[in-house]
């Protein structure tokens, strides 16, 4: 396992039981290498990280229907990871990967 992971929190709120409950939310802890950062960015009140691990994935695409049946067709499309983190984990990871 990499000595350079980034352990952070993602917050998953979750359906209201009753009317009126407080929101409450299931937390679970994920890791990104802080070597595969190629750029932060603010946009508004969150922080998204973009990692350099670009991929490709071969997905089946909705096209409509043909003689009442549906029509899937095989398209290939560019993916890259984008994390969003919170303001207290971005914080955390501006001082772990401040360069002086």
């Amino acid at each position: 396992m990499s000595k350079n992971l980034f352990w952070y929190t993602i917050k998953e709120e979750l359906p209201v039981q009753k009317e009126g409950e407080e929101k409450k939310y299931k937390e679970t802890k994920a890791a990104f290498n802080v070597d595969n950062i190629i750029r932060v960015v603010t946009l508004g009140d969150k922080i998204v990280v973009l990692l350099n691990d670009i991929h490709e994935r071969l997905e089946n695409s909705y096209k409509g229907t043909k003689n009442g049946k549906p029509v899937y067709v095989k398209e290939r499309n560019t993916f890259q990871s984008e994390i969003s983190l919170s303001l207290e984990d971005a914080k955390r990871l501006e001082e772990v990967t401040l360069i002086n």
